[in-house]
């Protein structure tokens, strides 16, 4: 369970270091869906961990076995998990995968974010109402955590914009009004204060139909950064 190289009655014992896991994390990768044998000398920290990473990161694929839990990834080490997250969000938080597309980055587009910021004092939020606010289709869930980065982008004094598909006027009022009740400012409604075209201007937009999960983790983590809180990122 090293966190770091330690020497040991004159042998020197490693630690995984990030380029082993992005080694990892790239061989996972490619073999995603099929069985992995996973194992180390003892069996009991960290091949615990590759397979504790396996059932966390890609849960769509994998999951505890109910009959043989006679190893049940309970006591990983926590140096080889930490290694292959940090080497996975490098992979696809930050780098968005293997393009070399200038932004597809999160980090960079966060610190885009900030600096227009910084430059106008403002950013223009664009949210969608259907799907992202209001549970409109009846899919169930939380929308808990939508609702409250929204407000909170409103005590910021950021510019909130209504978008949604509603030909309804008296609907659309009564969006408006249900936005407002949540603590949602609604500074425009399927407008922005820049419309130099058919196109309007938004710094991001949350909708459920437009990457809805990436938008909330990208204005997640600016505003951690303009509330100073940078612990969190």
């Amino acid at each position: 369970d090293l966190t770091e190289d330690r020497e040991y009655n004159g042998h020197l014992f490693r630690a995984i270091d990030i380029r082993q896991a992005r080694i990892m994390v790239d061989f996972i990768d490619r073999n995603i869906g099929k069985h992995f044998i996973i194992h180390c000398k003892a069996g009991m920290s960290r091949s615990q961990a590759v397979g504790r990473f396996i059932l966390d990161m890609y849960p769509d694929y994998y999951a505890l076995s109910k009959y043989n839990r006679k190893n049940p990834c309970q006591t990983p080490n926590y140096e080889v998990l930490s290694k292959l997250k940090a080497a996975w969000r490098e992979k696809w938080v930050d780098g968005c995968g293997p393009s070399t597309h200038p932004w597809f980055s999160f980090s960079r587009q966060s610190k885009r974010l900030v600096k227009c910021y910084q430059e106008h004092k403002n950013l223009v939020i664009g949210y969608d109402f259907d799907g992202t606010i209001y549970d409109t289709n009846k899919v169930g869930g939380d929308f808990g955590d939508v609702i409250d980065l929204l407000k909170k982008c409103t005590d910021f004094g950021f510019t909130m914009c209504l978008w949604t598909a509603e030909p309804d006027p008296e609907k659309l009022a009564w969006k408006i009004e249900y936005a407002k009740k949540l603590g949602i400012g609604v500074d425009y409604v399927n407008e922005s204060p820049l419309m130099p075209g058919k196109k309007p201007y938004f710094n991001i937009l949350l909708d459920d139909r437009a990457g809805l999960p990436y938008t909330y983790i990208l204005l997640f983590r600016t505003l951690e950064i303009l509330t100073g809180d940078k612990d969190r990122i």
